[in-house]
Formats: structure tokens, sequence, C-alpha cells
């Protein structure tokens, strides 16, 4: 038995997993395994927990952990950076972040919204150490970091907002040049330089940051990278504002019965969001905070529905440098768009509507249950059930039909076959 649907597959044996993620030879293109060492931090819990166990169990948990640290994230997120005072009121939210179809509709992305929760972790640990200026606070952020390497284009975002927040801020208050930050600063990029290590120097021996170099795909037609933008994006605003895609999708939004209900509902926390915010555009602090908020929250819709040409020839010209490769995917961006929706609408609450809360909430909380059921209800029937292998002799390549191959396996194991 196992699961398996989109890129979300666990190899049936203990053994392929180890040559996936821990090996630093790649035994299908000759290569040092970066596709696999850079995610061997992250997936250190579940290889322990697949020894123990069996591959249907640590999926199951693989799919939950991850939903549950982004649960995790927020709910701390909203504790520490905006000081909510409600648990109610923020797990609620938090609720709404992990049940968001951006979200779900990407769990079969295997390990990317583990990165993404990283980002929440990261901003408050960040404030931690604005007000405390404690070195162990940075040192915290680079594991967070760490862990955010089960993506390229997660770390790399993760990283350029952390590290962008804690410019901002030291700038502001005139003390990025002060001895004590001066000094944490340079024992963090020591820290950050020793313990990637594993993945630095093999990566300086190979002399390249070419995709091809780093994939484990062995194929030798050339990969333009930039003609991707005009597939993996949203393909309209009305999309992106709905957090549902069109394309490389794992799992339906929607039905024809269903379609009304979910677009009225995603709209409606739009709507909701942005009352709140034209109310409060006179209030400095919280006024200022959700302004920024919902300022980056449109632009990560756009940039993932690559709204304007002028935006999309920007983003071909990125993708088109030596490691632009990273942001060769417009959809990525999509799943950040819940953290800074919420961490908006978070804002707003705690800033005028106080008195309000549970009301607003439970418009929100029936709009996202209904916006969220049928995806749900797909993910359970696509993800969630159960399937069995079965063995079949002779050539694989020549078998069609739905059917699914196991990828990296020995000679051995070349006639296990899964159907799906």
């Amino acid at each position: 038995m196992f699961l398996s649907n989109g890129d979300f597959s666990f190899p049936l044996y203990v053994s392929k997993y180890l040559e996936k993620h821990f090996y630093i030879w790649n035994e299908l293109n000759g290569s040092i395994n970066y596709d696999g060492i850079i995610r061997f931090f992250g997936r250190l819990p579940y290889e322990a927990l697949f020894i123990l166990t069996n591959n249907i169990f640590v999926s199951y948990v693989y799919i939950f952990s991850i939903l549950l640290v982004l649960l995790s994230s927020f709910y701390f997120f909203q504790r520490h950076f905006f000081h909510v005072q409600k648990k109610s009121v923020a797990i609620l939210l938090s609720l709404f972040v992990v049940f968001s179809p951006a979200v779900l509709g990407n769990v079969s992305k295997t390990g990317l919204i583990l990165g993404v929760a990283m980002l929440p972790f990261g901003l408050v640990l960040a404030s931690k150490f604005l007000k405390e200026f404690r070195a162990i606070y940075l040192l915290l952020i680079v594991l967070i970091l760490n862990i955010s390497l089960i993506h390229p284009f997660i770390f790399s975002v993760n990283a350029l907002i952390i590290a962008g927040y804690l410019v901002y801020q030291l700038l502001q208050r005139k003390c990025l040049l002060s001895r004590r930050v001066l000094v944490s600063l340079f024992g963090t990029v020591i820290f950050f330089l020793a313990i990637h290590a594993y993945i630095f120097v093999p990566l300086i021996s190979n002399f390249t940051l070419d995709k091809s170099s780093l994939s484990s795909n062995i194929s030798n037609d050339v990969v333009v990278y930039e003609d991707l933008i005009d597939i993996a994006n949203t393909g309209n605003m009305l999309n992106s504002l709905t957090l549902k895609k069109d394309v490389l999708m794992d799992f339906d939004f929607y039905d024809q019965d269903t379609e009304f209900i979910y677009y009225i509902s995603q709209l409606c926390i739009i709507i909701v969001l942005t009352i709140l915010y034209i109310a409060q555009m006179g209030m400095p602090l919280s006024g200022f905070r959700m302004t920024i908020f919902f300022m980056i929250f449109l632009a990560m819709l756009a940039i993932s529905a690559t709204y304007t040409d002028v935006l999309k020839e920007s983003m071909r010209w990125i993708v088109s440098k030596p490691v632009g490769w990273i942001f060769r995917s417009p959809l990525k961006w999509q799943m950040y768009a819940p953290i800074f929706l919420y961490a908006a609408l978070a804002t707003s609450l705690y800033g005028f509507f106080k008195n309000r809360v549970r009301y607003i909430l439970t418009i929100l909380f029936v709009s996202v249950s209904l916006g969220s059921a049928y995806i749900a209800t797909d993910i359970y029937d696509r993800l969630l059930t159960p399937k069995s292998f079965h063995y079949f002799q002779g050539n694989l390549a020549e078998v069609s039909g739905n059917l699914l191959s196991i990828s990296n396996t020995c000679k051995e194991d070349r006639d296990i076959l899964i159907g799906v």
C-alpha cells in the first residue's frame, strides 16, 4: 500500500529514500546529488520515522506534519509579531491559512509548504533579535533557512524577505553599523557557511550553478527556462485573487456545481479585507502595517499571474541569468499569498475592530469552509486514499495506461509498477 499523487510519492523502500536524499553521488546522471543533499536537513526526521515504520505511515505523517508546522508557524507569527492576545483568534486565523486553496492545492508539491512555513518563524526571530540583540536569534534564523532549502526558490524568497526586514529595521534605528550588530552578523555568516558546508563544498567542486548539472534529470534536451513563465502562471488576476490555478494542478478546486460558491467565498475574503483596509488608512501603526502586508499580497498575486508585459519581460530577464532558473515558475509565489493576506487581516482586526472580531471571523470562517470544501474532498480521494502496487515483468517503457513507475529504482526493482 502507498500514497501518491502529483509530485508526492515516497519510495516503497527506505533504501531508496536514503539514496535520493542522503547520498552525495547521484547514480542516475553520474554527478553530485544536489537535488537530494540540499534537502538533507529537512528530511532527517522523516528518514528516522521511515526506518522505524513503513511507507504509508511516513507518508501520512509527512502530509499532516507540514500542515501542522504551517499552522504553528502562523500562530506563533500572530502571537509574537502582531501580539494578538486571544489564542482562539490566532488559532482560527492560522486555520484560514492552512486551509486556503493556495496551500491545499500545493500539498503534493513535496516540501514546498514546509519551506513556506519557515518564513513566519523567521520573521518572529528577526523581530526578537531587534528587541534583544541576542545572536542566538540569528543562529536560529540560519536553521530556519536550512530547512527552507527544501527548494532553492523557497530558500531564496525566505532569505530575501527576512534579510530585507532586518536591514530595513536596523537602518531605521541607525544601528546597522554598531559593533554589537556587526559582531552578531559576522558570527552568523560563519555559522551559515559551516552548517551548509555539506552543500557548498561539492557545489564549489562542480564549478557551475547550471540547473542541468544540479538536477537528477538525465535528459540531454536543452531547456529554455524563460519559456516556463508563459505556462506556469495563474493566467489572470481573478485566479490569483481567488488563490487558484488552471495549470500544473494536482487537485480540482471545484466542479460545475461548486464553481460559483468557490469564487464567491474567496472574493468575500478580499472584499472584507478591502473594507478593513479603507477603514484603517488613517491609523498610524496598524494602518501602515496593514498597507505593507496588503501591498506585498497584491504584488505576489501580480507576479503569479505575470500580470503585465513589463513584469513578464522582467521575469524572463531574471530567469535567463545563471541562477535565475530558481525563479522560473511564477506559480510558486502564490503559496506566499495566504500568509500576507491573513497577516494583513490579523493587523486590521486588532487595530480598529477589536469589539467586532468574532463577527468578522465567523463570516470568514463560513467563507473559507465553503471555498475549501471541494478541494479538501479531492485531496482525500486522490492523495489520502491508499493505493496498491503491482508487479509486472518486461520493459516498463512499453506499458501504457493509467500507471506511474517508481523513479530512482535499482536494476532489481525495475519491474515494479505502481497502479494508480
